[in-house]
C-alpha cells in the first residue's frame, strides 16, 4: 500500500494514468455508441445486417493497431515520448469534434471514419505509454504501475460500455454522450502536459514516417529478440485472445446455452471485469515489487481449469423459451458455480497479464524499448483478429459456442506448461 501511495505522488505516473484512462474511456464510449445506434437503427444502415455492421465497425478500430502500432514505436524511440503523447492528445480533440458531427448528423460514414481515427490515435499512443514507464519509474514500481494501467483500461471498457448503453438510443442521450466525450478529450489532453519529458535513450537516427518500413523493421526486431522476451510477449497476447473470445461470445453463450436474460448477462460481465481488475491489483502484493513471471504459469493453469469448469457446468443446461432473470438463474447451484468460475477465470487473467507486460518493459533495451512494446501491441491486435477467425471457423465446423471454452482450456494449459518450463530464463 505504501508503494502504491508513492506511485501516485508527483508527476511520474498520475498524469499518464489520467490521459490513458480518459482516452480509453472515449474509445469505448464511442465504439459502444456506434454499436447501439446500429443495433437500434437510429442511424441508417439500409438493408445491411446489424451484426455484420457492428463487426465491421470493430475491425475498423482494430486495423490501425496492425498497421500503425509499429510506427508509434518508432516515433516514441526517436522523439521525446511525452511530446509524442501531447501531440496525439491534441489530435484527439480534433477527432472528438468530428465525432460530435457524426453523432448529431447520424451519418454512418462519419462515424466509421471517427472509429478508424480513434484506432490510429490509440495505436500511436500505446507504445509511448508503455515504454515511458521504465524511464520515469524505478523497477520496483513497474508492477504497480502496470496493474493500475490494466485496471484503468478495464474500468474504461466497463464505463464506456455502460454509458453507451444508457446514452446511445435517444437524442438526449447522444447530447449527454457528446459532453462526456468532449470533457474526456480536453482533460486528457491537459493531463498529458503534466507528463515529465522523456527524451530518447540514444542518439536518434534518421526518422522515417513510412508505416510499411516501421512494420517491416518491427518484424526484423521480433526475429532478433531472445526467447526471454518473445515468450512473455506471446504469453501476453494469449491473454487478449482469451479475453476477445470470452467477451465477444459470452453474450451468445449466455443467451443460447445458459438461457440467461440481459440482466443476468450484465452480472457476468461485471464479474469478469471486476475479476480482471482485482487480479491485476493483486500483483503488487503477490510480487512485492519484483519483476517476475513466477505466478504467470500457475495463473494460466487456473484459467485453463476455470474454462473447463465453465464448459462442464454448461452441459447441465438445456435450451428454454423463457430467459432467466438473475434471481432465478442464481437460485440454482450451477448458476452460482458459473459465477464463481467466471470470477476465478478473470482474477487469474489479471494475475497473468500484468507481470508479463512488466517483464517486457523492464528487460527491453532502452534504445528501442518503444518499438519492442509496439511489437508486443501488434501481436496483441493480431491475436484479437485471430480469435475472431478461430471463433468463426469453430462455429462453421459445427461446434457449439460452449465448445470454445474447452478449446481455450487446452490453449491455456499449453501456455501454462511453456511459462512454467521456461521460468528459469524469465527470471
Amino acid at each position: 500500500m505504501h508503494m502504491n501511495h508513492r506511485l501516485w505522488r508527483g508527476r511520474n505516473f498520475a498524469p499518464l494514468f489520467v490521459a490513458q484512462f480518459l482516452g480509453a474511456l472515449n474509445d469505448n464510449l464511442f465504439k459502444g455508441l456506434v454499436g447501439v445506434m446500429i443495433a437500434y437503427r437510429t442511424v441508417d444502415i439500409g438493408d445491411s445486417d446489424p451484426a455484420l455492421m457492428i463487426a465491421f465497425a470493430t475491425a475498423l478500430f482494430i486495423l490501425p493497431f496492425l498497421l500503425l502500432n509499429p510506427l508509434g514505436g518508432v516515433l516514441a524511440d526517436r522523439l521525446d515520448k511525452a511530446w509524442v503523447m501531447r501531440i496525439i492528445k491534441i489530435a484527439e480533440i480534433g477527432i472528438i469534434m468530428l465525432a460530435l458531427v457524426g453523432l448529431f448528423t447520424q451519418r454512418l460514414e462519419i462515424l466509421f471514419l471517427v472509429l478508424m481515427l480513434l484506432g490510429v490515435h490509440s495505436a500511436l499512443f500505446s507504445p509511448a505509454k508503455f515504454s515511458i514507464l521504465p524511464q520515469h519509474l524505478p523497477s520496483q514500481k513497474l508492477i504497480s504501475a502496470n496493474a493500475w494501467l490494466n485496471t484503468g483500461t478495464y474500468l474504461a471498457i466497463l464505463g464506456g460500455t455502460v454509458l453507451a448503453s444508457a446514452y446511445g438510443a435517444t437524442d438526449v442521450g447522444l447530447f449527454q454522450a457528446a459532453l462526456v466525450l468532449s470533457f474526456c478529450a480536453v482533460v486528457g489532453c491537459s493531463a498529458s502536459f503534466f507528463i515529465p519529458w522523456a527524451p530518447p535513450s540514444s542518439q536518434p537516427h534518421a526518422l522515417s514516417l513510412n508505416p510499411l518500413s516501421a512494420w517491416l523493421k518491427n518484424f526484423s526486431l521480433l526475429r532478433g529478440l531472445e526467447r526471454a522476451l518473445v515468450i512473455p510477449m506471446i504469453g501476453a497476447s494469449w491473454f487478449f485472445f482469451v479475453g476477445a473470445v470470452v467477451l465477444g461470445q459470452f453474450p451468445h453463450f449466455a443467451h443460447t446455452i445458459l438461457g440467461a436474460d440481459h440482466q443476468t448477462l450484465s452480472i457476468f460481465m461485471l464479474l469478469f471485469m471486476a475479476g480482471v481488475m482485482a487480479g491485476g491489483l493483486a500483483n503488487p502484493i503477490l510480487l512485492r515489487g519484483r519483476i517476475s513471471t513466477v505466478f504467470a504459469g500457475p495463473a494460466a493453469g487456473v484459467i485453463a481449469l476455470a474454462c473447463l469448469f465453465v464448459y462442464a457446468l454448461s452441459l447441465a443446461y438445456t435450451p428454454q423459451q423463457t430467459l432467466l432473470p438473475p434471481a432465478q438463474f442464481f437460485a440454482a447451484g450451477t448458476g452460482w458455480a458459473l459465477g464463481v468460475m467466471m470470477l476465478a477465470l478473470a482474477f487469474a487473467a489479471g494475475v497473468y497479464i500484468v507481470p508479463l507486460k512488466a517483464y517486457v518493459q523492464h528487460h527491453a533495451p532502452a534504445h528501442n524499448r518503444a518499438r519492442i512494446m509496439a511489437a508486443s501491441g501488434f501481436l496483441d491486435a493480431l491475436f484479437i483478429l485471430l480469435s475472431s477467425a478461430f471463433t468463426a471457423a469453430t462455429i462453421a465446423l459445427g461446434f457449439r459456442v460452449s465448445d470454445l471454452f474447452w478449446m481455450l482450456a487446452l490453449g491455456s494449459f499449453a501456455m501454462a506448461v511453456v511459462l512454467i518450463k521456461r521460468r528459469g530464463i524469465l527470471e
